[in-house]
């Protein structure tokens, strides 16, 4: 990218910053973002809460398309959800994000890569309603592996455990969560788990699709192909209205 890209991109981030916070605290959080290091506390919009990020990682892009673009602000209208769950929660975007909108909600959050888990975990600990796992979600109750640990941040994928694997990680169902939770239905299914709802929604999702309200899924075909047909023959037979936000699928239960 060069240097013109780069300030014309600088402008249009500080415009989106400014209309969310204000001039002043726009400009210096924009600041933070771009010149600091280390774990960062970043002020939410509207709110005295904040929450951890690192600088120069993908966790900035996270925050922006959640709190700035509002990508998760769905057109659910009077629902008023009791339990969320946020499969691939990063850092937390999405699990804060649904905990200040939602506050009687319980959340669970799950994310199996180690980095990102011990920053979900404290920006968990900042929300009575959150709860965080490290832990992938699968078809059934196994252990998985991260299949590219050099790559960014937000973009880890999860493969079966091969024998012998040193960096097992526990994946859980849809049904055992619930269990776990002690909650018979998921009113909010996020997901973002880089290609994995091939798996998750192509083998045994007939035995709880009908118990989730609403899904808010990026689908990633271009990683594994057959993505949007798995997610597409688990959710047939059922009545949803389908949308698009930014890089989110959206299904609510009609």
């Amino acid at each position: 990218m060069d240097l013109g890209t780069r300030l014309n991109d600088l402008q249009s981030r500080l415009h989106r910053y400014v209309a969310a916070y204000g001039a002043w605290r726009g400009t210096r959080i924009l600041v933070k973002l771009v010149c600091g290091h280390g774990l960062v506390p970043i002020q939410l919009p509207g709110s005295r809460d904040s929450i951890l990020l690192r600088p120069h990682t993908t966790d900035v892009a996270a925050f922006e398309q959640i709190f700035i673009g509002l990508e998760y602000d769905l057109p659910i209208g009077e629902m008023t959800p009791k339990f969320i769950i946020d499969g691939g929660a990063n850092v937390g975007c999405a699990s804060v994000f649904f905990a200040r909108r939602f506050p009687r909600a319980a959340i669970w959050a799950f994310e199996p890569e180690g980095s990102n888990y011990d920053i979900l975990e404290q920006n968990g600990k900042r929300f009575s309603n959150i709860t965080t796992m490290r832990a992938a979600i699968w078809s059934s109750d196994t252990h998985v592996e991260i299949e590219n640990p050099s790559d960014e941040k937000w973009a880890f994928r999860v493969q079966q455990a091969s024998i012998g694997a040193t960096s097992r990680v526990q994946a859980l169902s849809i049904p055992s969560i619930l269990k776990l939770a002690g909650e018979d239905r998921v009113d909010i299914l996020k997901l973002d788990i880089e290609g994995a709802e091939r798996e998750l929604f192509g083998r045994g999702s007939a035995q709880w699709i009908d118990r989730v309200g609403v899904i808010i899924i990026e689908l990633h075909d271009w990683i594994l192909p057959g993505c949007s047909e798995a997610l597409l023959n688990a959710t047939k037979g059922l009545s949803w209205t389908r949308s698009r936000i930014g890089e989110n699928t959206i299904l609510i239960r009609a």
